[in-house]
């Protein structure tokens, strides 16, 4: 006769309790009836969910396979699904004007609602207007202005190899250029983005403007240097931004950041992003921005240039 047993280490069948003590003493696995009853039970208990589980597979697989949805059905679907995510919440990404595409490159990297400095900067820069920021840096400033020319560049269908760039960033420090560069590759990888700096060969940094860019970011010393060796032409530029203008006087940059902008064409359109507005921020504000910009204001009266949510 078989030995059956129910020790996990045995390999027999599990189907009769009446022999467990033969078949723990063949194994070396002493069991009480008890134990044998409750690893029957979940024994039981498991096949019966194995069973559960077939049915409801078995269910899916046929829903599916009368669908027969085709590639255009199942995206009109998705649509349908963002559509009723943004209908949910007045803050989602689908809210604010943006196309299709940029939506799902917003969505791709995990960002589904926009902050509050994204939101105010957003509609009139879609619109065309220039914008001063005023907000604290950790606030989603980046993504403010990296959105309205994201856009642009993803809809028009001007982006390839062999061009000059559509778009000038300007930091201060290398550190806050490699965050803006890294910001808008996360969201846009299909756009291509060089960042400048000094400190690095300049060579390298030449052989990607010659094969063609979209965006450039960049401090302003090494943006004059290229610009000098006729490497960088910044006569296609459609957009200007400066981020964090006021540490540009900090760091001495006024005179570059001036030369850069008046080299850049009359009819681009202009972000600048500032916690503080000191006198020489105000003076390339009023000397370089379209009369009637929109000013987006976060800051107030505060001194504080972090926001408090930063640790």
């Amino acid at each position: 006769k078989k030995i059956v047993c129910f020790s996990t280490a045995g390999s027999l069948p599990r189907r009769c309790i009446s022999c467990f003590h033969l078949a723990s003493t063949a194994l070396h696995a002493p069991l009480t009836v008890a134990t044998a009853h409750r690893r029957l039970s979940r024994s039981s208990q498991m096949s019966q969910e194995l069973k559960d589980l077939k049915i409801k597979t078995n269910t899916v697989k046929l829903l599916l396979g009368d669908l027969k949805m085709s590639d255009k059905e199942i995206g009109q679907q998705k649509a349908r699904i963002e559509k009723v995510k943004a209908d949910a919440d007045p803050m989602d990404v689908g809210n604010f004007g943006m196309s299709a595409i940029t939506v799902a490159a917003l969505r791709k990297r995990g960002v589904d609602t926009l902050f509050p400095i994204q939101q105010a900067v957003l509609k009139p820069a879609l619109s065309g207007e220039d914008v001063v920021g005023r907000a604290r840096t950790g606030t989603g400033k980046t993504l403010a202005f990296a959105l309205p020319v994201i856009e642009r560049l993803l809809t028009d269908g001007t982006s390839g190899r062999s061009r000059n760039p559509k778009c000038i960033v300007l930091a201060p420090t290398r550190e806050l250029a490699k965050q803006v560069e890294n910001e808008i590759c996360i969201t846009a990888p299909s756009l291509e983005t060089v960042c400048v700096y000094g400190g690095t060969p300049i060579g390298q940094q030449e052989g990607k403007l010659r094969r063609g860019v979209d965006i450039v970011v960049g401090t302003p010393g090494r943006v004059q240097d290229l610009m000098n060796r006729r490497s960088l032409d910044l006569g296609e530029i459609e957009f200007v931004v400066l981020d964090e203008a006021d540490q540009m006087l900090n760091v001495g940059f006024e005179e570059d950041v001036e030369a850069i902008l008046q080299d850049c064409p009359e009819s681009r359109q202009t972000f600048l992003f500032s916690a503080t507005m000191p006198s020489w921020v105000k003076q390339i504000t009023k000397k370089f921005l379209k009369p009637g910009h929109v000013v987006v204001d976060l800051v107030g009266d505060s001194k504080q240039k972090v926001a408090d949510t930063i640790d």
